[in-house]
């Protein structure tokens, strides 16, 4: 529940805009005598599974149509942080991987190797991990909706969730473009599309192709690769069949394959009193005897020497880094890697997504449909990457969700390995009852995701201070094999919304909903043996394992249309993510791990309002938002090493917070002046978080307050303005605007353990700092990043021609994005940067009717 405090905060200034802006006598003159030409169009959303107008919708959603995206410049999932409030994009897998696409919106997301709480949609079907990765490219619309999802939306949208809607097939015409984006870091982009109208008004195909190169912009001093690269090719196929206005079939393949080098890591901080990092010769004596034994060392006194020595090189490489970040600038732009793991990431995924639509005959004043959403999804990728920041590999893992690696010789053999599917089938009845005076919609929803048996090799073949704790300084599993299981859920949802001005209370509508989730998650797994002198993994011993899981979700929404142009809400919602396994092997002494996890929840109550309305000639829009969430049984993912050596994370229940925000987005739209707007204020905190010490520096065994730590990703100020202006120019030139975006946030956390690395090691003297202090260590300083298009529509009076000029990051400030924090277990900080200034121009050549 909200505080009477805030209570009366939000309360009183929703209800001034009420009463103010309901519909005076000036207002209306000023709505009839305006031009038309100054209306706002409908923004259609399908939040609530059904397409309505956004200003209608009783919850926080944004919407930005393709257009929207291409002005912005918002060309995968990264950018759309810039233009929507509360939502932030990185955090803490997309250390290992620019295309984990984490989402975080109002400061609920994912955690290290967590499962995601913010699910992001395709063409109204649940993407993989992999799938958000894609670039948008010939994408309708894409929806934000903030705050937990659970009711018609599944399980994993505790924080909310993401419709990504692509451009489907017309019947019509026959039209088509190609377009083209070159620019600095040998940036070349290029799309197709083509619409075929078969029969017309009953089938029609359309083909969209994208390729992306960019390259990186971090450059390896050891191996010369640019870091941080871009390199992808999409295909899109889409077939619209519609032979009768009560029956539509839509088809969408997707086909998707990244190849380019690894996110890059740059050493911020070092911890050369690291335990692990200063092992003398006796710490080796019993792994120097397996040397010896297999093969790999003459002598057991040469073992220890070798090993002690590798550690030191690394201790002074660490230092060696650390100041050269000191210096700053280009500095932070170059970073060093080992050579035995290649530093590539490989995406390959099909995706499969059929909708079906039966417009049922009407019985008297009831109206009914059907409507079915089947997907299908394989994907395979393999990232593997010295993450270390030194030529020594301190840390280098090869993983994936399919993923078999083997260590061969001496260097890393990565395989992409089998396939992993994923099933969902979701079916509909939908219908409204007397002239949409009751409409509801009930459903049942499965998924399957078969586990892909992988004998070959690893899943997580990581290798970890130079492979000193391995007979073959090679690298060892943190993963079993996998043999056989299943993630499977099932739900059955419905939900309602009334109109109440039937029965006299005018403008007034509720909505309720409620939906029932099952999970079910199994798996056999033999251990991952590595076989010494060939140093192969090989199965072991077989395990199995199963945990099952149930809740609910739950909508209840109040709104009250004032008049045609003001609604004002509150909605009471339910989100649920369920629990699962860690398949983690020999972490049973680490502290804190447990084998399996529970499912966590979200209570969430938000009010807001909506209004369009009138600035004298200016047509503007102003959507607010405020809203409380009870987080509980919080999943967190929790980074250790094994006393094996393998550097493991694993995801624990740990946590409960409350957290409370505000969000505001409106435009206002002049003859030839645009301005949108967003605002958003999170304010996250933990109310109870009590447990062993995530750093290990309390007494073994015993429980700390962590409850003080911040929320990772979660920027308490964001705030973003774009301007446009539509240049005075003759017709028979064409049509030219400029944009500028400006957006601006307050300081990130890197990590949810931020505040206890600050207690732990800011007074620690064997710790060495690029930053001036622990604090801007582990967290983000507030920046502003800039950019900025010019575009010329027709151009000399071409209709089918356009053309532009862009820049991103146009001061080419140096922020972070993401931060790897391990000072604890690997003895390294670490920081990734976004890009550079980057600058281009972009062509577009249009064809057909259109």
């Amino acid at each position: 529940m909200f505080t009477r405090k805030l209570a009366l905060q939000y309360g009183s200034a929703i209800g001034v805009l009420v009463v103010s802006l309901a519909a005076p006598p000036a207002l209306a003159e000023v709505v009839a005598d305006t031009p038309s030409a100054t209306s706002l169009d409908e923004v259609i959303v399908t939040a609530r599974r059904r397409e309505e107008n956004l200003q209608d919708v009783p919850a926080a959603v944004t919407a930005v149509s393709g257009q929207g995206l291409q002005d912005r410049q918002i060309y995968n999932a990264s950018d759309l942080q810039v233009v929507i409030p509360s939502l932030s994009v990185g955090g803490a897998n997309s250390v290992f991987s620019r295309n984990s696409a984490n989402y975080s919106i109002r400061g609920i997301g994912q955690g290290l190797f967590g499962g995601g709480s913010v699910t992001s949609y395709f063409a109204e079907a649940p993407f993989g991990p992999t799938g958000p990765s894609m670039p948008f490219f010939d994408i309708g619309s894409v929806q934000v909706l903030k705050g937990p999802q659970g009711t018609l939306f599944g399980r994993a949208t505790a924080g909310g969730a993401v419709l990504i809607g692509p451009n489907a097939p017309t019947a019509d015409d026959f039209y088509g473009s190609v377009n083209g984006k070159f620019g600095n870091l040998d940036r070349s982009d290029l799309n197709l599309v083509l619409n075929v109208p078969i029969i017309e008004d009953a089938l029609a195909f359309r083909l969209a192709l994208n390729r992306t190169h960019r390259k990186g912009y971090v450059e390896n001093t050891i191996t010369g690769q640019h870091m941080d690269g871009d390199d992808s090719r999409s295909l899109r196929a889409s077939l619209l069949f519609k032979p009768a206005d009560w029956f539509k079939n839509t088809l969408f393949y997707n086909y998707y394959d990244f190849d380019s080098t690894t996110a890059a890591r740059v050493t911020i901080g070092a911890n050369l009193g690291l335990a692990n990092l200063n092992r003398n010769a006796a710490a080796f004596t019993a792994v120097c005897g397996q040397a010896v034994q297999f093969g790999f060392s003459a002598d057991v006194a040469t073992c220890q020497a070798q090993r002690v020595q590798i550690l030191a090189d690394i201790r002074a490489a660490l230092v060696t880094e650390v100041e050269n970040s000191r210096r700053g600038g280009d500095n932070l732009r170059r970073m060093t890697t080992g050579t035995a793991y290649p530093n590539r990431e490989y995406i390959n995924r099909h995706d499969l997504v059929n909708t079906t639509e039966i417009t049922l005959p009407s019985v008297g004043a009831f109206e009914f449909g059907v409507k079915n959403i089947f997907s299908f999804q394989q994907a395979r990728n393999l990232v593997a990457g010295n993450y270390s920041a030194t030529p020594f590999d301190l840390n280098a893992s090869a993983f994936g969700t399919s993923s078999q690696s083997q260590w061969i010789n001496g260097q890393l053999v990565g395989d992409t390995g089998k396939f992993n599917k994923t099933f969902t089938n979701e079916f509909q009845i939908n219908g409204s009852v007397y002239d949409n005076a009751l409409i509801w919609i009930a459903g049942y929803y499965y998924q399957n995701q078969p586990v892909s048996e992988g004998l070959r090799g690893s899943t997580n073949l990581n290798r970890t201070f130079g492979g000193v704790g391995t007979p073959n300084l090679g690298p060892i599993s943190a993963t079993p094999m996998a043999l056989a299981g299943h993630n499977r859920e099932t739900a059955y949802f419905g939900q309602f919304t009334a109109d109440l001005g039937r029965v006299g209370l005018e403008g007034l509508k509720f909505t309720a909903g409620y939906r029932k989730t099952h999970t079910e998650v199994t798996n056999v797994s033999a251990a991952a043996v590595v076989s010494y002198p060939s140093g192969l993994v090989t199965p072991g011993a077989v395990s199995r394992s199963i945990t099952k899981g149930s809740g609910p979700g739950y909508t209840f929404a109040l709104d009250w249309k004032v008049n045609d142009d003001l609604l004002v809400y509150a909605t009471r919602r339910r989100g649920y993510k369920p629990g699962g396994l860690n398949t983690i092997q020999g972490a049973a002494a680490v502290p804190g791990f447990v084998p399996q996890y529970e499912s966590e929840s979200v209570i969430d109550t938000e009010i807001g309002a909506k209004l369009d309305f009138f600035l004298g000639a200016a047509r503007g829009r102003l959507n607010v938002a405020a809203y409380k969430d009870d987080y509980s049984n919080i999943q967190r993912g929790v980074n250790a090493i094994t006393p094996a050596g393998q550097n493991i994370a694993f995801t624990a229940n740990v946590a409960a917070a409350t957290i409370k925000g505000f969000e505001a987005e409106g435009f206002l739209m002049f003859d030839r002046v645009s301005l949108i707007g967003t605002y958003s204020y999170t304010d996250a905190e933990y109310t109870k978080w009590t447990g062993s010490d995530p750093l290990g520096a309390a007494p073994a065994g015993t429980n700390i307050d962590l409850s003080n730590n911040p929320f990772a990703n979660t920027p308490k100020h964001k705030l973003s303005v774009t301007a446009q202006y539509d240049v005075p120019m003759q017709e028979e030139y064409g049509a030219l605007k400029g944009s500028v975006t400006a957006s601006w946030q307050s300081r990130s956390w890197l990590s949810d353990q931020a505040q206890r690395y600050i207690e732990v090691y800011s007074n620690n003297p064997t710790v060495i700092l690029a930053e001036g202090s622990m604090k801007d260590t582990v967290s983000e300083p507030g920046f502003l990043v800039m950019s900025a298009r010019l575009d010329w529509t027709g151009v000399f009076g071409r209709e089918n021609v356009d053309a532009g000029l862009f820049v991103k990051n146009l001061t080419d400030k140096t922020y972070a994005f993401a931060g790897a924090l391990a000072l604890q277990s690997l003895g390294v900080a670490q920081k990734l940067y976004a890009e550079p200034r980057t600058f281009g121009v972009e062509l577009t050549y249009r064809f057909g009717a259109r």
